[in-house]
């Protein structure tokens, strides 16, 4: 008796032991965050890259796409230099993102920075802020065509306001300069928003920037918007042409990314989910009447996509840079 029941233990055990091993695993939790995101931008509060971030952070609380708060760090200071420094420190954290300009392509070229857009894990380029041709509304110049006649006609006459020397604003006008035939006086100001004051009390006859920063002043009519950049018109300015329907080609895209990165060493996973939540940003009716209203040009680059084409953007800066003579 004491011999089959320690059988029968046996048999039972042997059979709970092969239940156990076959009994089928349940799919293993995804990766999402466990305590507030930090988005880190470049610019003080107030600037267009800081309003991009806390448009998005605002849009992710309202739909409760994270289960955590997202919270913005400004980072400001050395060009963007020293907003990607930091968040290149958090090496690994799962927990930081940071906004990206042109600045993030530009300042570390002109800099000769060891770091660079290579050594951060991309997650979405979500928008790009189009440039565009801006004169005061009293100028002489009706059209982009006027001015390009009186620039080619007299050689420096004709002055374009730029925020720094080498930044986005003064690449453009020197690859338009080139395109077109013509040689502008370039005037440096410290920072775009006075470039644009200038402009208001004709003191320069152009600048270049994103119609975004001086809608109040087109809407008010106090500035006038020849043209935009680009191939298509911008929802927002649908009377104003583009360069591309002008036939002009500047050989190169200077629109300013909006976009996310992640730090160095941040998982394949990490950077997925960070990437689905902007996927979801970008499709709400929210997102879309915030780029409306900032004459953005939607766009969608993954990130298996954004490193290929970030390098082509660098490159296209680079050369113009050298051209300039901003960089040897």
């Amino acid at each position: 008796m004491i011999r089959n029941r320690s059988w029968m233990l046996g048999t039972l055990s042997l059979a709970a032991l092969a239940i156990s091993v076959t009994l089928p695993v349940g799919p293993a939790q995804a990766w999402e965050p466990s305590e507030p995101v930090k988005i880190v931008v470049h610019t003080p509060a107030g600037t267009g890259s800081d309003i991009v971030a806390r448009a998005v952070a605002d849009i992710i609380r309202k739909d409760r796409l994270m289960p955590v708060a997202v919270e913005v760090l400004n980072r400001t200071g050395a060009g963007g230099l020293n907003a990607m420094t930091f968040t290149a420190a958090q090496k690994g954290n799962p927990h930081y993102l940071m906004g990206i300009t042109n600045a993030f392509l530009s300042t570390p070229l002109m800099q000769k920075s060891a770091l660079t857009f290579n050594d951060f894990v991309m997650v979405r380029i979500i928008a790009e802020d189009s440039n565009a041709i801006q004169v005061n509304a009293s100028s002489r110049y009706n059209t982009l065509q006027d001015l390009v006649n009186a620039a080619k006609a007299r050689p420096k006459a004709v002055s374009l306001g730029v925020g720094s020397i080498g930044g986005t604003d003064h690449m453009i006008g020197y690859r338009l300069g080139q395109a077109v035939g013509a040689d502008f006086n370039v005037v440096s100001f410290d920072g775009g928003g006075n470039a644009s004051v200038a402009l208001l009390g004709s003191h320069i006859d152009f600048v270049t920037g994103g119609p975004s920063e001086s809608r109040g002043q087109i809407d008010a009519g106090r500035l006038r918007v020849l043209a935009v950049l680009g191939k298509e018109r911008l929802k927002g300015l649908p009377n104003v042409p583009s360069m591309g329907e002008l036939g002009i080609d500047i050989g190169a895209t200077f629109a300013v990314i909006r976009g996310f990165v992640a730090p160095p060493e941040t998982r394949d996973d990490v950077a997925e989910y960070y990437s689905q939540v902007l996927d979801k940003v970008a499709a709400t009716a929210a997102w879309k009447d915030f780029e409306l209203k900032s004459d953005f040009v939607p766009t969608n680059v993954q990130r298996v996509d954004m490193k290929a084409f970030l390098a082509k953007r660098n490159s296209d800066i680079a050369e113009t840079l050298k051209a300039i003579g901003v960089l040897k």
